[in-house]
């Protein structure tokens, strides 16, 4: 295990960092400024994965990131579906124009 500080968020939302010799490791689970304890669990040529053992420090944007939820907030117009357009009506996303 090693410890690594996370520099950025890879496409993928994993973690990025810096292995002692240089090489990039991704980190699920972590965010920019953390100091993450971490198991190698996959080696490449120029990268490698790892798996998050434990943080040693934690940083202020991601214990308050925590706390938001990420899904759609549920409208309640939304969800009568009897307001909503049939598949195939006008102006549906799904209409082939003819």
């Amino acid at each position: 295990m090693t410890c690594v500080r996370i520099d950025d968020v890879a496409a993928g939302g994993a973690g990025v960092g810096r292995l002692p010799d240089g090489m990039a490791i991704f980190v699920p689970r972590t965010a920019p400024g953390d100091l993450a304890e971490v198991a190698i669990t996959q080696r490449k040529q120029r990268y490698a994965y790892g798996r998050l053992v434990g943080l040693q420090e934690r940083t202020a944007a991601a214990a308050v990131s925590s706390n938001i939820s990420l899904h759609r907030p549920n409208v309640s117009s939304r969800s009568n579906s009897s307001e909503r357009p049939s598949v195939g009506s006008v102006g549906s996303p799904w209409e082939i124009p003819r």
